[in-house]
């Protein structure tokens, strides 16, 4: 009795570890966030957000969700309402079925088709919305607090950008921005 030739078994799995390695480093993410702001004179905002994704058919199944928060305390403790208006959204160019619910601290924005499932790869969502009451007018200035990403991405942000439109030319005073988790003082 011979024992069988276990040649072709042993150069196969060089490729099987090989394929599964890369499978295990494919990860779904926001790989490019952009955050565009246009500030109006009646000191309203037109956003958009364009959001590149990494889908695998994990969370990201029929779309994704972004949560928009519309109530926080101010300064002095008092509690403050925003508003917030979804104009319309695509993804990869095409309009997109989008609803919104209450959640506990704003708008939860649904994106995606329940009946379709979306294809495992890069994909581009842009969300367009208006937005009230987000510039602070103050004695001595006035101000933008304007967070661009939201907080509640289960995703990790691979790179995000925000671009800042004013209806006039202004003189700027002091400028801050922020980057990390929420409260962070960290700036990058």
């Amino acid at each position: 009795d011979r024992a069988p030739d276990m040649t072709p078994f042993w150069r196969a799995v060089p490729a099987l570890l090989l394929f599964a390695s890369a499978s295990a480093q494919a990860e779904e993410r926001i790989l490019r966030y952009v955050s565009d702001v246009q500030v109006q004179k009646d000191s309203s905002l037109d956003v958009t957000e364009t959001i590149d994704v990494r889908a695998e058919n994990d969370r990201i199944n029929h779309g994704i969700y972004r949560d928009f928060p519309t109530r926080y305390r101010g300064r002095n403790g008092s509690q403050v309402r925003v508003g917030f208006e979804l104009e319309s959204v695509t993804l990869d160019g095409e309009p997109v079925p989008a609803s919104t619910e209450a959640v506990s601290n704003g708008v939860r924005v649904k994106i995606g088709d329940a009946d379709k499932i979306v294809a495992v790869g890069e994909h581009r969502y842009v969300l367009h919305y208006r937005t009230t009451r987000q510039v602070g007018r103050f004695k001595d200035y006035d101000e933008l607090y304007w967070n661009a990403t939201g907080n509640g991405w289960i995703f990790p942000i691979d790179a995000a950008t925000a671009t800042i439109h004013l209806p006039d030319a202004v003189q700027f005073g002091q400028r801050s921005a922020y980057t990390g988790a929420q409260g962070s003082t960290a700036s990058n």
